[in-house]
């Protein structure tokens, strides 16, 4: 997230790692909610109190969980290529799950199965996933009241981009916006979400 942080001058800006990310360990299967559980408990630590949270991602779940759990923590929500809603039904869908289900049942090779981030994970970080994809949020979108900003990648397999505009729909004040770009387009677009992110929190704090 360097890429947005070192272009919000002027801000405090933090940058914790998740369990099993970077350098902090995970030593066993956690929820999305005690993610955001652990966030909150650091940012009481550090005094980190009415922040604007920007996510990507898996990170999205967290901050999604964290706003709705610990509304006192969070002014605001950019939630880049974030998960979070049920994905839609559809027929490459259907298929991808039948076939991983099969390969599974028939004890051949699915290591090439899942998502990037699933197959890339090791140990308990792949049980935390599995846990993930499990967790539909509406139910939580639908308690936050503070700004939402959810921008996606136009050409996103990964979250597609149905699934932003679902998250401005659901949120009581959120907005979509669309960028040229895949799941991590915000490497590409980094001078125009940050400065999203910059009127956002000047319209909040």
């Amino acid at each position: 997230m360097d890429a947005l942080a070192l272009r919000l001058g002027g801000f405090d800006r933090y940058s914790p790692d998740l369990f099993g990310f970077g350098s902090t360990p995970l030593d066993r299967a956690m929820t999305v909610d005690e993610y955001a559980d652990g966030i909150a408990e650091w940012m009481s630590e550090f005094a980190v109190g009415g922040a604007v949270v920007v996510a990507h991602s898996f990170g999205g779940r967290v901050a999604i969980s964290l706003a709705a759990r610990h509304p006192e923590a969070v002014k605001g929500l950019v939630l880049i290529s974030s998960a979070g809603v049920r994905p839609r039904r559809s027929l490459r869908r259907f298929c991808k799950v039948a076939a991983f289900k099969l390969r599974r049942r028939l004890g051949l090779d699915v290591s090439r199965c899942g998502s990037p981030d699933y197959r890339a994970a090791q140990g308990c970080l792949r049980e935390v996933l599995k846990l993930a994809v499990r967790d539909h949020q509406e139910g939580q979108l639908r308690k936050i009241c503070v700004p939402v900003l959810a921008v996606y990648g136009k050409d996103d397999r990964e979250t597609p981009p149905y699934t932003a505009k679902k998250i401005a729909r659901l949120v009581a004040d959120g907005a979509a916006i669309g960028l040229s770009g895949g799941h991590f387009c915000y490497l590409d677009h980094a001078v125009t979400i940050a400065a999203a992110i910059r009127a956002l929190a000047e319209g909040v704090v």
